[in-house]
């Protein structure tokens, strides 16, 4: 779901992260486009990188963060480190982070159109206070041990003992009251923030603790935003506002090695972190029932009894009585549906990648806006409008590389409004014509910290009524078309901190919208010819999304434990609204201080610089010691600020076999492809065939010393296409391999040699919906072929490893096809490191060839949702069954022999130590045909223990 807007900070990093750090994946590099112009505002405390031209909100962002540092601390402690901001304004995602290894926040600029679950905060504003109370919590993390393993392994160690110490409900809580007490608005004020939970609470529904910090595949859960926000403010309320300090301390610390959060939580108030959830959502339910007020709304609930969590959004009522909206479920992604009078669902369409949720219908034509991105670059990513046709099924793309928000269509089907989204500039009313390659006239421009929101067109096309922000307030106008782009609006209701939502339109010409004015959110009524404004709903959970039909009649969106349903008013209700604005149920937060958001910023602007996107800002942030037994070693790691270069060196020595090996890697992306260079020096063994016997299959055991130097280049490309992800990724290798102290190695290859490697990875793949356990279509190709130069026969690999995802019986089933090939020579001199894979069960055999097909039927089991101890939590247990067919060739006997087994794969999606998801799974293959390579006497029946997922 969309609501769960930010991105969890990213500190959260696994425990094995610290045994072991070669299991680490690099990150993308290079995905801004290079015509950016990059400038920065470096200051004592941070860092602002952002676009030139966009100066005067990175000005505010540097100068909130240093007041923020110097007047708001108090409750979560004085540590601070420096650290680097980025401001991203050419990707249209709104959303934000604040990482360790390295140490560093990215603020992507453009804001979302939805107010109810974010308020009217300016968009940077309300990232700079949430985001950096993460960067206060990670300073005051740094503490005991956690603080000493940042001195072992760097800002990885750091990363990985703050993350399992300090739960994630709150780091987010704490800073949705950071949000909420120094700011007008703050999602801790809004009634649509806590609906799902209000309805959960309201009937009686209440999941354990372990439940709600791990998710479900199964049940709706809100996520650890609600449940912090209500921890940290009933804490603050009984036991002080700075309680929270030293739990922070306490736990990130260790003074308690076993669950040192909720020992520091229960040392300060008494409470464990089971009991505070007991207790804060007692007090919760408490609050709800001294508010009941007897809601006299007479609804009929329209959309299906379903049997998972589902959302319906954006109900457009039609002539025949049936309802057009928006769905997702844990099923299914996003679809258009045709909801009829008898509740019977039929999808339409299915709607692509989204920035946020939305959807506009008019006389049979559908709009909505979906997400493209740069292939190469993809922090450029646009908005994008799509048509489709109701009655003759068509969808058309009819923009290019835009960036429009909200469009809505004029009822002659011939008109469309929308936002439109400038990096620099802003938003701006425009209209177009409802076709391909529309001509795109601006109506009305808004300044730099000024938004256009959810624009609609009069039933006679000829007038424009908008959602107007402007800082923290909120205004409707009314703009007609046809008229100057430098003419003044008129404003029906004018500019107030009252917020308003979900903006739509009648056939009478009639507005309505949703807005929480009397502490909670219903739908309001304006005409305006009048200026006469109703209230018209009194849902006891508040109605969302309204869409009126042809005769008027009124179907919304209202919250359930398991998401959104379609309501439609029955009796008719005209009450007046007051003029109440909503209150937030806490106060308790005050204390943190008051808005600092109305008055300037009294401080002067901070001198600005040029900043190279090529090495500038290149900073060492983790020495990871991998902590092995039998192969110990030490990892540095360094990259700057804008991710467009990073470099990494390590050394490790094998007890085993009395080796040592290390190497350096350098990454670059600051172009169009990406460039690397990499030396690694390693003591080999390998088993190589003996050309002096022709007739028979004789091996020697090599050993020798290999120094490789490489260069190499690569172009990630990916796209978004509707519900596919397509990436293509052709890569470029040239290594020169220099080999000393050979013991029976082939004189053949000459101690100084060259490698070419070419690879080629392409995906297509489906989105999955939550609980589907592969893409229900897509392909995935690996394509590898490596070569000695200068000479025949002196070493050679093809290698091919393929899958085809198809759909199975049942919606969450998939069926999946794998074919991999390899060819290399066992007679080669130089033999490639050996990533085939075999058929399951059998041992890796020599050969010169080999192949498998493998048909995979993959199903889940339970969703048991239970944990133990809070060391793992099992959310999902799924089942693969298999089957798989080879052969391998050996041309000294001029045979291939088969392989052939059959057997299943269980795997259990847990989440360890309620921090990281990782998939452990057992195998269990029997051989249908012999293993001449295994061991004599040994069943058939092979057990492997497996572990899937990236750490």
């Amino acid at each position: 779901m969309w609501q769960g807007l930010y991105l969890d900070h990213m500190k959260l990093r696994f425990l094995f992260l610290l045994l072991f750090p070669a299991l680490l994946t690099a990150q993308a590099i290079g995905l801004h486009p290079p015509k950016v112009n990059w400038r920065q505002i470096d200051t004592d405390s941070v860092k602002v990188i952002f676009p030139a031209g966009y100066e005067p909100e990175a000005q505010r962002v540097a100068k909130l963060a240093h007041l923020l540092q110097a007047e708001h601390n108090r409750s979560i402690g004085d540590q601070y480190y420096k650290f680097d901001l980025v401001l991203q304004t050419e990707n249209i995602t709104p959303n934000a982070y604040v990482g360790l290894a390295p140490f560093r926040s990215e603020f992507f600029t453009t804001p979302p159109q939805s107010f109810n679950q974010l308020g009217l905060t300016n968009w940077n504003d309300l990232l700079t206070i949430h985001e950096f109370r993460h960067v206060q919590q990670n300073a005051n993390e740094r503490r005991g041990i956690t603080k000493l393993f940042s001195f072992l392994q760097g800002q990885y160690g750091w990363a990985v003992l703050s993350g399992i110490a300090t739960p994630n409900w709150f780091s987010e809580g704490d800073a949705v009251v950071m949000e909420t007490s120094l700011t007008r608005s703050g999602r801790g004020r809004l009634p649509a923030f806590f609906r799902e939970l209000r309805a959960m609470e309201s009937a009686g529904i209440r999941y354990t603790y372990a439940k709600t910090r791990n998710g479900s595949f199964k049940d709706f859960v809100p996520d650890h935003y609600r449940y912090g926000y209500l921890y940290s403010t009933y804490a603050r309320r009984e036991f002080g506002n700075d309680v929270w300090k030293n739990v922070l301390a306490e736990g990130a610390a260790y003074r308690s090695l076993l669950y040192p959060f909720s020992r520091a939580l229960k040392r300060a108030t008494g409470h464990t972190t089971k009991t505070l959830y007991t207790t804060a959502l007692d007090d919760y339910r408490s609050q709800l029932q001294s508010q009941k007020k007897g809601a006299t709304d007479d609804f009929t609930v329209l959309s299906p009894p379903h049997h998972e969590p589902a959302n319906y959004r954006f109900p457009h009522p039609q002539e025949d009585g049936s309802i057009i909206a928006l769905r997702t479920t844990y099923r299914r992604t996003a679809e258009l549906v045709r909801i009829d009078p008898d509740q019977k669902v039929k999808v339409l369409t299915r709607i692509g990648f989204q920035r946020e949720p939305y959807l506009s219908v008019n006389n049979g034509l559908a709009i909505w806006n979906e997400t493209r991105q740069n292939p190469r670059y993809q922090n450029e990513s646009f908005s994008d409008l799509i048509l489709f046709d109701l009655n003759s099924r068509t969808k058309q793309r009819i923009t290019r590389r835009g960036r429009f928000l909200s469009p809505s269509l004029s009822a002659d089907r011939k008109r469309i409004v929308a936002v439109a989204y400038h990096p620099i500039d802003g938003t701006a009313l425009v209209t177009m014509d409802a076709r391909e390659n529309p001509t795109i006239d601006t109506l009305l421009r808004a300044g730099g910290r000024t938004l256009f929101a959810w624009p609609v067109l009069s039933p006679d096309g000829q007038t424009v009524y908008s959602l107007y922000r402007q800082d923290s307030k909120l205004a409707i106008l009314q703009k007609e078309i046809g008229k100057a782009a430098d003419e003044a609006p008129k404003l029906l209701v004018d500019f107030s901190y009252e917020l308003k939502d979900n903006l739509t339109i009648g056939p009478r010409g009639q507005l309505y919208f949703t807005s929480p004015r009397n502490g909670n959110d219903q739908i309001y009524r304006l005409d305006p010819a009048s200026g006469a404004m109703s209230r018209i709903t009194d849902h006891p959970l508040g109605a969302y999304f309204p869409g009126v039909g042809p005769a008027g009649e009124l179907v919304f969106s209202s919250p359930t434990p398991s998401g959104l349903e379609l309501s439609r008013r029955n009796a008719p209700l005209e009450i007046e609204a007051g003029l109440r604005s909503s209150k937030s149920t806490f106060t308790t937060y005050d204390n943190e201080g008051s808005n600092i958001l109305d008055q300037p910023i009294d401080r002067a602007d901070f001198p600005t610089k040029e900043i190279s996107d090529h090495f500038g800002g290149i900073r060492l942030h983790s020495w990871s010691y991998n902590g092995s037994y039998v192969e110990p070693g030490v990892a540095v790691e360094a990259t700057n600020a804008l991710n467009t270069i990073s470099m990494a060196a390590d050394v490790s020595y094998n007890y085993n076999e009395a080796r040592t090996g290390g190497g350096f890697n350098l990454r670059y992306g600051g172009f169009y492809p990406v460039m690397e260079l990499a030396g690694r020096y390693r003591e080999r063994s390998v088993l190589v065939g003996n050309p002096d016997f022709l007739d028979s299959l004789a091996v020697n055991r090599s050993d020798f010393n290999e120094l490789e130097l490489s260069a190499g280049l690569e172009v990630p490309l990916r796209w978004l296409d509707g519900n596919f992800v397509i990436e293509l990724q052709p890569g470029l290798a040239l290594s020169n391999l220099r080999l000393r102290n050979r013991s029976q190695l082939d004189e053949r290859l000459p101690d100084d040699n060259f490698s070419l490697e070419g690879s080629l990875l392409f995906r297509l793949l489906e989105r999955r919906a939550l609980q589907q356990v592969q893409p229900r279509l897509g392909l995935s190709l690996q394509l590898t072929a490596n070569g000695i130069l200068g000479g025949a026969d002196q070493g050679g690999r093809l290698l091919v490893r393929s899958s085809i995802f198809l759909p199975g019986l049942h919606r969450n089933h998939g069926l999946r096809l794998d074919v991999d090939v390899q060819h290399e020579q066992l007679l080669n001199p130089y033999q490639y490191s050996d990533r085939m894979q075999y058929v399951r069960g059998f041992y890796a055999p020599l050969n010169d060839r080999a192949v498998r097909l493998g048909v995979n039927y993959q199903l889940p089991l339970l969703y048991p949702d239970f944990g133990i101890a809070g060391i793992t939590y099992f959310k999902r247990i799924r089942l693969n069954a298999f089957f798989d067919t080879g052969s391998f060739g050996l041309d000294v006997f001029d045979r291939d022999f088969e392989m052939r087994s059959a057997g299943g794969e269980v795997f259990f999606d847990n989440v360890w130590l309620n921090t990281q998801d990782i998939t452990v799974g057992l195998q269990a293959a029997y051989r249908l045909t012999t293993d001449f390579f295994a061991p004599l006497g040994e069943s058939d029946l092979r057990l492997r223990v497996l572990v899937e997922g990236s750490f």
